[in-house]
């Protein structure tokens, strides 16, 4: 899945990087800090949160299925485990 997109024209051309040496915003500096979010954020706080939704009554305390073949055609006749 590509999640790449343009940026929005929200900030004027030259702007600055809030707190980071007034560094301008380019297109290498956010796809940087999309990588960093998508590896070093998102796979930690998607179970944070989920915690918290539970603990709430928010989230059922169920999980998905695992089958002993995962993905794809199963062919007749094929022994399936759940």
């Amino acid at each position: 899945m590509n999640c790449i997109r343009p940026l929005p024209a929200s900030r004027p051309a030259g702007a600055t990087q809030p707190g980071a040496n007034n560094s301008p915003i380019t297109r290498s500096n956010w796809l940087n800090a999309v990588a960093e979010k998508m590896s070093a954020y998102f796979p930690f706080r998607t179970d944070i949160v989920l915690d918290q939704l539970r603990n709430q009554g928010l989230f059922p305390y169920v999980t998905a299925p695992r089958f002993s073949i995962n993905g794809g055609e199963v062919p007749s006749g094929t022994s399936l485990t759940v």
